[in-house]
């Protein structure tokens, strides 16, 4: 009984001595000495409630007392890093240091798996959990406790990657600085004698599910889709218009619908209603090529000759000297006489094929002219009208025959030319020209330019003030307070970004630039904006991790397809290029259309293949994509909406010249099929091109009111050979709408 009596008594004092040690390690860990400190200095977080995370700091910190604190502020990369000795709870100096802060940049979470952070015995991170630049590659091996006090936070990225059992995240928006503490083991009376003091954050109402219903001016819609931003989520509203989806005060709700204005809401809120507006779009449509040219002379039929008469654009002329009498039709006329065509499969001139050729969708036949009379074109387009009968013309009776390719031969007959151009001169027309004066009745007419244009815009206030600047330092404060008034729109930032350069510091050029992801994270035209900005930085990674971005937000755009097939030739990712841009050309991805883009996508391919053939798939390839071309110049266009409205003026060196708009009002069926298919992009190619100044102009049509409008232009010299050259320009549109020369292109 003794032994058993004394055995109790142990096992009593065992259990008493540990109760007492839980007691006095009521936190999560009295001994921690070496705290690391990662403070998120992106631009979101200047919207934090620093007070509130200072009062959260505060305590945890007199919950240790004595420590050594290593402070690292990060963005993209670490931007300042401190060591402060701790002792009685003191930490007035590191106070300083946090509030006197500047938030700019995105946002990377590369710097918490960084080893050189990794001696430290806990992490605090204060952010809101958005990353959006780079990719956390690595997990982190530490436990964390992640610290957020904006309403619009987002842990998910950070709980993938640490050890969530050991880790803690806290909403400081969501939960009391009591429940804070406490769910790390902090009980602030208990152990430091303190009495915590709440700080007000707002409005507390408490829901989890918010419901509404969406109009339009004709009543309610159904089918629009609401998007959770936080978590890109969705759900689509019901025949009577309603939706319902799990969010909570602060989320930000998307809504979207074919034909009406994207809006967001910010809800506030368990019930809301939202009225859509529905949008004023704005097109226009054609593909144009060029051609070697010469002195433009006609003579007054509109009609040129071989030699004295000279088009001003490049020509493949045949004369009855070339023709063979025992030639029934005039298709056996222009058979196997004229480079880079090649007549449709019924051996049709109507149909032939005068640039490429392969799988494209859209109407590929030439415009034909017959003594100056335009005929029918034939359509190779599904439902098209086919072959045009062209048995009425009797060889024998043919002159010439003028086979035309290219943009300048466009700048001579307007959007009809686009596929090319075959005139035929019969003998009857030239027989006696006194008595016989036919009118060109497809010639483009009105077409000489005269206009004196300047090529510089007048700079933005903004930078007017940052000129005046002495010093780096001095133009960053001044960019923090511009900031204030111009820091919703991203050419802000590119103006901004390209300034710094001056200065010689790319970095801070970097991080002014990368503050575009804080604020259109979520936003496909601010980010393909972005991505234009990149590829004109030379900025591969970048620009590629936004692509993937704009791949993941719009899964349906074919624009997003085209530009990452555009990134894995830049990435000599040869292989994924090639099977990419094959189906895109054929039109073989599921329930996607790419019949809008497709010019520029045989463009492409058929560039991919020339260049690294032996390192490819030959089967199943129209031999027609192997076959050169001499591309002096391709002038690409991409844009950020089909809402644009712009007009580019191409002017060849005989001063002709031809005008692409695009706008609604020119092409409403271009403009629907834009939204429909998501693309937003333009090719020009200059073939066998005259040798001078080719002027490129633009003008934008479109309403101040439309953000983010913002044009790419892609200048590529000797395209598709070892010798091509690449210029890239981002145009604000914003500041063109005056006629203006954005571009000289020298041939």
């Amino acid at each position: 009984m003794k032994i058993l009596a004394r055995n109790i008594l142990l096992l009593a004092l065992f259990i008493s001595q540990l109760i007492l040690s839980q007691t006095n390690n009521s936190n999560s860990d009295n001994k921690v000495k070496n705290l690391a400190i990662f403070w998120d200095t992106s631009l979101s977080m200047n919207d934090k409630n620093l007070s509130l995370e200072l009062s959260f700091l505060d305590y945890y910190i007199k919950d240790k007392s004595d420590l050594t604190v290593q402070l690292i502020k990060f963005n993209t990369k670490v931007n300042a890093e401190q060591t402060f000795q701790i002792k009685k709870a003191d930490w007035t100096l590191l106070k300083q240091k946090l509030t006197q802060t500047t938030y700019d940049g995105a946002t990377s979470f590369n710097v918490l798996s960084d080893i050189n952070y990794q001696l430290n015995d806990a992490y605090l991170v204060f952010t809101d959990g958005y990353q959006n630049q780079q990719i956390l590659a690595d997990s982190i091996k530490k436990p964390l406790v992640v610290v957020s006090s904006l309403e619009k936070t987002f842990f998910g990225t950070l709980q993938g990657k640490s050890n969530e059992n050991q880790s803690h995240f806290i909403d400081l928006n969501a939960q009391s600085l009591t429940e804070a503490l406490a769910s790390i083991g902090i009980d602030v009376q208990a152990t430091v004698g303190l009495k915590v003091k709440e700080i007000k954050k707002g409005n507390n109402k408490n829901f989890t599910k918010v419901s509404g219903t969406v109009y339009s001016s004709e009543g309610v819609l159904e089918g629009v889709n609401v998007v959770l931003m936080r978590t890109e989520k969705g759900v689509v509203t019901d025949k009577d218009g309603k939706f319902s989806m799990e969010a909570k005060i602060g989320d930000e709700l998307k809504f979207s619908y074919l034909g009406f204005k994207t809006y967001n809401e910010i809800i506030l809120e368990p019930e809301i209603k939202i009225n859509l507006l529905t949008t004023e779009t704005r097109l226009n449509t054609v593909v144009i090529e060029g051609k070697k040219t010469e002195e433009l002379k006609e003579d007054s039929q509109g009609l040129a000759s071989d030699k004295d008469k000279k088009r001003g654009y490049a020509q493949q002329t045949l004369t009855s000297d070339n023709f063979n009498a025992v030639e029934t039709n005039i298709a056996q006329t222009v058979q196997g006489r004229v480079s880079g065509a090649t007549l449709g499969q019924t051996d049709d001139l109507s149909q032939m094929i005068i640039r490429g050729g392969g799988t494209i969708l859209m109407n590929q036949y030439p415009l034909i002219v017959l003594d100056g009379v335009p005929l029918a074109r034939g359509d190779s387009g599904a439902g098209g009208s086919g072959k045009v009968d062209l048995s009425f013309i009797d060889p024998s009776n043919v002159a010439k025959v003028i086979v035309l390719k290219g943009l300048a031969a466009t700048n001579r007959y307007g959007s009809e030319g686009g596929r090319g151009v075959i005139e035929i001169t019969t003998k009857t027309a030239t027989y006696n020209k006194k008595d016989y004066i036919p009118v060109d009745k497809a010639l483009l007419h009105n077409n000489v330019y005269s206009e004196k244009l300047d090529s510089k815009q007048q700079a933005p206030i903004y930078l007017t003030d940052l000129n005046q600047s002495k010093s780096a330092e001095e133009a960053y404060q001044k960019y923090l307070i511009l900031r204030e008034s111009f820091g919703d729109s991203i050419n802000f930032y590119f103006d901004v970004s390209d300034y710094f350069k001056q200065w010689n510091n790319p970095i801070l050029s970097e991080q002014i630039l990368s503050n575009v992801l804080e604020l259109k994270f979520n936003n496909p035209a601010g980010l393909l904006a972005l991505s234009f900005k990149y590829e004109a930085n030379n900025d591969l990674d970048n620009q590629i991790f936004v692509n993937k971005r704009l791949l993941r937000l719009q899964p349906k755009n074919a624009q997003s397809y085209i530009d990452m097939a555009k990134n894995y030739v830049d990435q000599k990712f040869l292989t994924k290029a090639f099977y990419l841009y094959k189906r895109m050309v054929e039109n073989s991805i599921e329930n996607m259309n790419f019949s809008g883009a497709q010019v520029s996508l045989t463009t492409e391919f058929k560039s991919l293949l020339q260049n690294h053939q032996g390192l490819l798939p030959t089967e199943n390839i129209n031999p027609e994509f192997y076959k050169k071309e001499a591309i002096n110049a391709r002038l690409y266009f991409e844009w950020t909406s089909p809402d644009l409205a712009f007009e580019i003026q191409f002017v060849n060196p005989q001063n002709r010249f031809f005008s692409w708009t695009h706008s609604v009002d020119n092409d409403a069926k271009r403009i629907k099929d834009e939204k429909e298919q998501g693309f937003t992009s333009e090719e020009f190619l200059l073939i066998d091109a005259e040798k001078g100044e080719w002027l490129i102009n633009l003008t934008n049509f479109g309403s101040s009111s439309i953000k983010d409008q913002v044009l790419k232009m892609v200048i590529y010299k000797n395209y598709g050979t070892p010798q091509q050259t690449k210029e890239v320009k981002v145009v604000n549109l914003e500041q063109y709408y005056q006629k203006t020369t954005l571009a000289k292109v020298k041939i």
